[in-house]
């Protein structure tokens, strides 16, 4: 059965941007948009919203970039990342939130928003990067349970579930930034495979 094609508001016609967003669904199925919302109406079950599944792509990408920036302690490289945000900044003069804005991402099927304090050194940017990754990792995570079942021969074994695929990629996000410490010698190579073609 072929997957669902991405929905697009404009007349369903798909912008020549998405076609690496077509190809990832037809490979592999749906990111999972429908079974995300509370209580979806069958047009949202058709498949995944293009807007939706490009700015997914695009916070995945951007935790991508900032584990990387952490493994290497590359400050020049998550500050980058942090500038490409767009972040709505804050007009307040309070100390508590200068210097800070808000930062819409996604979650689940939904946007949030959270107050970050931007930062503007590469040091501020590196000691900034695990909370922007610990906010999207559990942002888009936690509907995942974990239950444990019995194995042949009495052995227990854990067994996760997820609701959608963009769960199990965000979960394995997470696992890699947990691992950021030990992963530099093997990532060698990871940021000239992902760099964008000119």
């Amino acid at each position: 059965m072929p997957a669902p094609a991405l929905t697009s508001p404009r007349n369903g016609t798909i912008p020549h941007y998405s076609r690496s967003a077509i190809r990832f669904e037809r490979r592999y199925s749906p990111l999972g948009y429908g079974s995300l919302l509370v209580k979806p109406r069958p047009q949202e079950k058709q498949g995944d919203p293009l807007e939706w599944v490009l700015k997914q792509a695009k916070f995945v990408k951007l935790t991508l970039e900032l584990i990387y920036a952490l493994a290497y302690q590359n400050g020049n490289d998550a500050l980058r990342q942090f500038q490409y945000l767009k972040i709505k900044m804050t007009d307040s003069i309070h100390p508590a939130v200068r210097g800070g804005g808000m930062l819409t991402y996604p979650s689940g099927a939904y946007n949030h928003e959270t107050m970050i304090s931007v930062p503007r050194s590469e040091a501020e940017a590196l000691r900034a990067a695990p909370h922007i990754i610990e906010i999207l990792v559990n942002a888009n995570t936690e509907n995942i349970r974990q239950q444990l079942i019995v194995h042949h021969k009495g052995r227990l074994g854990s067994v996760l579930f997820f609701n959608a695929l963009i769960e199990t990629i965000w979960s394995m996000l997470g696992e890699l930034a947990s691992l950021t410490p030990d992963i530099a010698d093997t990532m060698i190579g990871f940021h000239d495979t992902f760099a964008p073609v000119t």
